[in-house]
């Protein structure tokens, strides 16, 4: 009965490890090969702008070269999607070293709601790969093109902003800042 039991016990431990672990997505090499060559450019391209630049300037969607720094938030990614949030350098510094005249330990405060809100969008861009649909690569960024959070990206393509105030770029380009 002790052998059974540790057993079971070891079982479960073993079932509780890997289904605890990430899934591991396998992406057809020749189709990520071919993303690649398409969206992976091997110069940086000139005209690089800021994304607190173009958010500032925005009058109507037009073609940019941005340079930023992937993540802003707490997960940058879209699993699954060649996706994933592009923030300024100069925002994430403002981010970091701000500090509000506004102290309060309320989580129902209307005032340091609507700075987060502000805060999320101002200086962020959400950056897309397409395919010829308009639909987003079903492909993971991370796989797609071997970035990291934090890690400095140029991204070429057209910048609009969307129903709610954000700034996306369909991108037709990458560059990674190495």
């Amino acid at each position: 009965m002790k052998r059974l039991s540790l057993w079971m016990l070891c079982l479960t431990m073993v079932l509780v490890h890997f289904g605890c672990q990430e899934s591991v997505v396998r992406y057809d090499p020749e189709k990520l090969a071919a993303a690649r060559k398409q969206f992976l450019l091997e110069e940086e391209p000139e005209g690089v702008e800021g994304v607190l630049d173009v958010q500032e300037n925005y009058q109507s969607p037009r073609e940019v070269v941005l340079v930023g720094q992937i993540g802003g938030v707490a997960n940058p990614w879209t699993p699954g999607k060649a996706a994933f949030i592009l923030a300024d350098p100069i925002a994430l510094l403002e981010i970091k070293g701000s500090a509000t005249d506004h102290a309060c330990s309320d989580p129902g405060c209307k005032f340091c709601a609507k700075q987060k809100v502000d805060q999320l969008k101002e200086g962020l861009a959400a950056v897309e790969f397409q395919d010829d649909q308009g639909q987003v690569l079903p492909m993971d960024a991370r796989n797609l093109f071997g970035v990291a959070e934090k890690q400095v990206v140029v991204v070429r393509g057209e910048a609009h902003v969307n129903a709610l105030g954000c700034l996306v770029i369909a991108a037709d380009g990458l560059y990674v800042r190495r």
